[in-house]
């Protein structure tokens, strides 16, 4: 499954040409502003639909192609993994408005704070005592989170 990144990456390559190229025309009738509203208004529903119905489907075919019996798993416990299935793609959403609103590189440093969350995590819900080097490293990055933002500022 490690080649899937690479038809993943071109599939959203060629929608993003295709995207670029409609985006210039609306560019050319609407001008700059009324080209990236009709962008948001009309195109986050619809990739919120598109990545809900990709990160459902991808997955579930796998499974019944190559585990059956962790589909039939899946859906037995529906109800304790509700919350889990709704924070994937609401999480995905929330990363695709972050890289419309500022750059990949911002996006994706600030997004390291999910180490910290997942240590809280651990250690509210298992009860896993970090490290001395793991709470340094914590440190480190929620000091280079609030830097990050800062110079945004």
């Amino acid at each position: 499954m490690n080649f899937l990144w690479v038809i993943f990456t071109v599939v959203a390559a060629a929608g993003q040409t295709a995207r670029d190229a409609m985006q210039r025309e609306l560019t050319t009738s609407l001008g700059a502003v009324g080209a990236t509203r009709v962008r948001f208004l009309f195109g986050f529903p619809f990739a919120l639909a598109v990545g809900l119905v990709v990160q459902a489907s991808v997955p579930t075919s796998y499974l019944a192609v190559a585990n059956p019996g962790v589909l039939r798993s899946i859906v037995r416990l529906w109800r304790p993994s509700l919350f889990a299935r709704f924070m994937g793609p609401a999480s995905s959403e929330f990363w695709f408005l972050a890289f419309a609103l500022a750059t990949a590189a911002s996006v994706r440093t600030l997004g390291l704070i999910d180490v910290l969350f997942a240590q809280m995590v651990s250690h509210i819900l298992f009860r896993q005592k970090s490290t001395l080097r793991e709470a340094a490293g914590i440190i480190l990055l929620v000091a280079g989170a609030i830097l990050l933002v800062y110079s945004h500022i």
